[in-house]
């Protein structure tokens, strides 16, 4: 009974209650869309596709410029180059020659020196002329090449070696002599003041005898 009740439910359908006055109505569907009055028709845009915005290229209009007018245009005839004869280097750039330094001192106005006055000279230094232009002759003997062996290199620097240590004793040496000579110095001063109040006593005991045998 209860599925006889609502399969009765299901084939019964109320009508659709109508619209409120005053709202727009859109309808859905397969009914076409409605249009005011005078409203023109417009087609529908053709879909677009990606080959389509690579293949179409956008068309415009041509100008219209006006002709520009045709010049000629001279070109300057350059001289052939065998009309103009050709420099050497030495001829374009010319080299300025300085002059010699032998030159400029000839050029150069030496300074006069007044006469030497020879026997005052003479007088002043006790000799004479004579003896001053007097040259001796110097030789100059150039040593042969030094070769050294290595066992008289090593003997060198062995001896080297002993004189340096031989001094470096006798440094030592010279401190131990100083501070010998300072601590003597200090002695000679101790035994001097005691020295010194020996004498003292010795000259009170002195006066002490004088007062008694007044």
């Amino acid at each position: 009974m209860a599925l006889g009740f609502l399969k009765k439910k299901k084939n019964e359908e109320l009508p659709l209650p109508p619209p409120p006055s005053g709202a727009e109505t859109r309808i859905v569907g397969d009914l076409e869309p409605i249009r005011p009055p005078g409203t023109p028709e417009l087609k529908e845009p053709e879909p677009f596709t990606f080959e389509q915005s690579q293949t179409r290229e956008p068309q415009f209009e041509p100008l219209q410029l006006n002709e520009m007018p045709e010049e000629e245009f001279k070109i300057p005839e350059f001289p052939s180059i065998s009309k103009t004869p050709e420099l050497s280097l030495f001829e374009k750039f010319p080299i300025q020659r300085t002059p010699d330094f032998a030159e400029r001192m000839q050029k150069q106005e030496r300074p006069q020196i007044p006469p030497l006055d020879l026997p005052e000279l003479e007088e002043k230094t006790g000799i004479s002329f004579d003896q001053f232009q007097e040259r001796t002759t110097v030789e100059h003997i150039i040593p042969d090449q030094a070769f050294i062996a290595v066992e008289d290199y090593q003997k060198i620097i062995n001896n080297t070696n002993a004189v340096r240590a031989r001094l470096l004793s006798a440094e030592t040496i010279v401190k131990d002599l100083n501070t010998l000579k300072s601590k003597e110095e200090t002695a000679f001063d101790v035994w001097r003041k005691k020295v010194e109040e020996v004498e003292k006593k010795i000259s009170y005991i002195d006066n002490l005898v004088a007062q008694a045998q007044k």
